[in-house]
C-alpha cells in the first residue's frame, strides 16, 4: 500500500505516532512536526519526502503484520481515539491548503506525555533498545536566512517577513524583493553632508545565505555564518564596508569613489570589479580571489605596501604574521558557493568538515588520522547524509550521527 493511502488508515496514524516516538530523543519536536506537516500537505521537497518514505518502506504495513509489529495496549488505543475525536471537532476550521493531519501532528506532540501511548516495536518487547531511524538522523541544507540590524538598533529577521517595503525614512528605503533580494535605495532629494556615517549590519547564521543590493548599485552575496557592516549613505570620498566571514562582491563602477572592504587591518580597494573575500575568524588566512577587474590589497602591519591582484589570482594573507602569498587559482572553487555548490579541489578532511559544519549547522568531529583528499562539486541543497554518501564513493570515509547536533567522521 502506498504511503499516501496508508496514512488515511489507523495504521497510518500509528505510523506517524511511532515516527514521533522514535525520534523524540534525537530531533527537535518542532522540526519533526514541520517535516510531517510538509509531507502530508504536499509541500515537502524531494529530499524531505524521501526521508519519510524510506522509513515507511522499511515496514510491512499489511494490517495483521503491522498490528503485530506494534504492541498497542487498550489504553493506547483509547488515547488515540481521544486524539482523533478532538481532531474531528476541528474539521470545520480553515487551514488553507494544509490537511487536517498537520493539526494531528501538533496535538500528538502536545499530548504525548499525558496520553500514555505505549507503542512498542517487537524489538522492544525482546528487551532490546529501539533501532534509531537513520534517515531522520540527518541535517537538512541551509537557505536564505539573515537578520538586518539598522543603525538605530531595530532588528528585522529577513527570512520571516514578506516581500515589500521594510523600512522607509526621509532619505532612504529598504525593500525585500519577491526573490528575497534585499534592496537599499537612496530617495530623491538626498544630499551628501558632513554628518557622521551611520552603519547597519546584515548577518547570516550557520546554515544561512543572503543577497543585498547596496545604495550605490553594488551587489553582495553573503555566505553562511557571515556579516557585513555597511552604510545606507556613503562618505564623500569612499564607499567602505566591513565583513566577517565570507562574501562575494559585484562592485558598481565609480572612478571618483573607491569601494573598500575592510577586515581587521586588511583593506581591499577597488573601483569596479568582481571578487570573493573569505575572512572567517577560525581560518588561518584571509583570502581574496579576483574574478574581474583589478584590486589593491593593503595590510597595515606589512612593509610591502599595497598588493595588486589580477583576474584568476588569489592572495592569502596570514593573520598572525606578515606572510603574503599570491598565486593563480581556479576561481570556481572560491565562488561556487554563491551558485549553491560545494567545490572541493584536493581538499583535506578539515577543510571539508569546516565547510559542511557551517552550512548544516552541525558539529563535526574528526576521529583518527584521515589523509584522504576530496575533489569535486556537490549541490548544497542536499541533506548532509547525501553529501557524505557522495564523498564515500571515492574514499573509505564513515560517518555516524549523534542525535541531530553532532556527527563523527572516521575511516
Amino acid at each position: 500500500m502506498k504511503l499516501k493511502n496508508f496514512i488515511k488508515t489507523d495504521g497510518g496514524s500509528l505510523f506517524f505516532l511511532q515516527l514521533l516516538r522514535c525520534k523524540m530523543k534525537n530531533m527537535k519536536e518542532i522540526q519533526l512536526t514541520e517535516l510531517i506537516g510538509k509531507y502530508l500537505s504536499g509541500k515537502a521537497n524531494k529530499q524531505e519526502r524521501e526521508i519519510i518514505e524510506r522509513w515507511y518502506e522499511s515496514f510491512d504495513t499489511s494490517e495483521a503484520k503491522f498490528e503485530k509489529k506494534f504492541n498497542i495496549k487498550n489504553s493506547s488505543a483509547r488515547s488515540w481515539e481521544a486524539v482523533k475525536n478532538r481532531i474531528n471537532k476541528k474539521r470545520n476550521v480553515e487551514f488553507g491548503k494544509v490537511y487536517l493531519w498537520i493539526a494531528a501532528a501538533s496535538i500528538i506532540i502536545l499530548l504525548f506525555s499525558s496520553l500514555f501511548l505505549l507503542v512498542r516495536s517487537s524489538s522492544e518487547n525482546n528487551g532490546k533498545p529501539t533501532k534509531e531511524i537513520s534517515e531522520l538522523q540527518d541535517a537538512l541544507p541551509g537557505g536564505d536566512r539573515a537578520m538586518l540590524i539598522l543603525s538605530d538598533g531595530r532588528q528585522i529577521v529577513l527570512d520571516t517577513v514578506s516581500s515589500g517595503i521594510l523600512v522607509e525614512e526621509d532619505n532612504y528605503q529598504i525593500t525585500k524583493e519577491k526573490d528575497g533580494l534585499l534592496v537599499c535605495r537612496e530617495l530623491a532629494g538626498y544630499e551628501e553632508n558632513n554628518e557622521k556615517i551611520r552603519y547597519s549590519i546584515i548577518s547570516t547564521p550557520k546554515g544561512g545565505k543572503y543577497r543585498i543590493l547596496l545604495t550605490d548599485g553594488s551587489k553582495v552575496f553573503l555566505n553562511t555564518a557571515s556579516s557585513m557592516k555597511f552604510p545606507l549613505h556613503y562618505a564623500r570620498k569612499e564607499r567602505k564596508v566591513e565583513i566577517e566571514g565570507e562574501a562575494f562582491f559585484e562592485v558598481a563602477r565609480n572612478k571618483h569613489k573607491p569601494f573598500i572592504v575592510k577586515k581587521g587591518d586588511v583593506e581591499v580597494k577597488v573601483l569596479g570589479t568582481k571578487f570573493n573575500m573569505q575572512a572567517y575568524d577560525d581560518d588561518q588566512n584571509i583570502e581574496v580571489t579576483l574574478v574581474e577587474g583589478l584590486v589593491s590589497i593593503e595590510k597595515s602591519d606589512t612593509r610591502k605596501g599595497s598588493q595588486l591582484l589580477r583576474p584568476g589570482e588569489k592572495i592569502q594573507i596570514g593573520k598572525n604574521g606578515r606572510r603574503v602569498l599570491i598565486k593563480e587559482t581556479n576561481v570556481d572553487e572560491a565562488t561556487a558557493w554563491k551558485d549553491n555548490l560545494f567545490w572541493f579541489d584536493d581538499s583535506d578532511i578539515n577543510q571539508v568538515s569546516k565547510i559542511l559544519s557551517r552550512w548544516y549547522n552541525i558539529r563535526i568531529e574528526v576521529r583518527g588520522h584521515i589523509t584522504d583528499k576530496f575533489t569535486g562539486s556537490i549541490p548544497m541543497d542536499l541533506p548532509l547524509s547525501k553529501v557524505l554518501g557522495m564523498l564515500q564513493k571515492t574514499t573509505n570515509l564513515r560517518y555516524k550521527f549523534i542525535g541531530n547536533e553532532k556527527i563523527i567522521l572516521t575511516l
